[in-house]
């Protein structure tokens, strides 16, 4: 304390604050960098930003809870594969149905469910659907079939997963209280200055109601068909050595228009 050669610096309290920002934002940028370089999962393409997020949930107001089953939450095998060979990516959502000639079949008795079971399954999916047994059209729920308009759709759902029936409607002033009703699907009515839930490649008029499949990964507009009397969905179940057929009536058709994917795939 006695050196005549001693310099003192003076440094006020805000200064001294801002060097240890600065400081503190280096080592941040500097460990950002370093978790860059060895981060090799490309996760930022596997999160949804919170502005996307937002505006996802303006759109589609988030009221429209998309259900999966519990197979398709597991990603349980065989339905969930890693890599697939070249004969399962030609016939991909396709699989080829042979059946030799001469086979004789006969069509077993669809399995009936009480209101309340198909009260549970329109509002737990998961919970119904417990495993890949029941990934079957083999009793009397409802269902609809789509048919895609585009040979190779971006985007094709896997089994198990869940999609939904919407029908918007945009209201034609602020006072109007019509709400859309139809046999198949879900209503939801916009307001008059809502945003399109088609992420502006297509639009809801004033006035107009618009069917759409919803569902995390597409939007796509679809359009009601006339079901020919004469046609049946043909079920085939094969367990171990056992191949048994059931008959079903089809009570709605669509044909599913242009897809357009709502998240990016890496």
């Amino acid at each position: 304390m006695n050196d005549p050669h001693m310099l003192f610096e003076v440094v006020d309290e805000e200064t001294l604050d801002n060097k240890r920002r600065r400081t503190a934002r280096d080592h941040s940028s500097a460990s950002m960098e370093l978790v860059s370089d060895l981060n090799l999962s490309n996760d930022k393409y596997y999160e949804v930003s919170r502005e996307a997020r937002l505006q996802r949930v303006r759109q589609t107001f988030g009221q429209l809870i998309v259900q999966h089953t519990l197979p398709a939450i597991k990603l349980q095998l065989p339905y969930y594969k890693i890599r697939m060979s070249k004969k399962e990516l030609r016939s991909f959502h396709r699989p080829p149905l042979s059946v030799a000639a001469g086979t004789t079949g006969t069509f077993q008795r669809l399995k009936k469910l009480s209101k309340k079971e198909k009260k549970v399954k329109k509002r737990n999916l998961s919970e119904f659907v417990r495993s890949a047994k029941q990934l079957s059209l083999r009793d009397t729920g409802d269902f609809v079939l789509l048919e895609y308009s585009e040979e190779h759709p971006p985007i094709v759902s896997n089994i198990g997963m869940g999609s939904m029936v919407v029908n918007y409607y945009r209201k034609e002033d602020p006072q109007d209280m019509f709400v859309p009703k139809s046999e198949t699907g879900v209503p939801f009515v916009l307001e008059t200055t809502d945003a399109s839930p088609f992420m502006n490649f297509g639009n809801v008029e004033p006035g107009q109601t618009i069917t759409a499949l919803y569902n995390n990964l597409v939007r796509a507009p679809i359009f009601s068909q006339r079901v020919p009397s004469t046609d049946f969905l043909v079920i085939r179940h094969k367990f171990e050595q056992e191949t048994k057929w059931y008959l079903k009536e089809i009570p709605s058709l669509f044909v599913v228009g242009q897809t357009y994917p709502v998240q990016e795939v890496p």
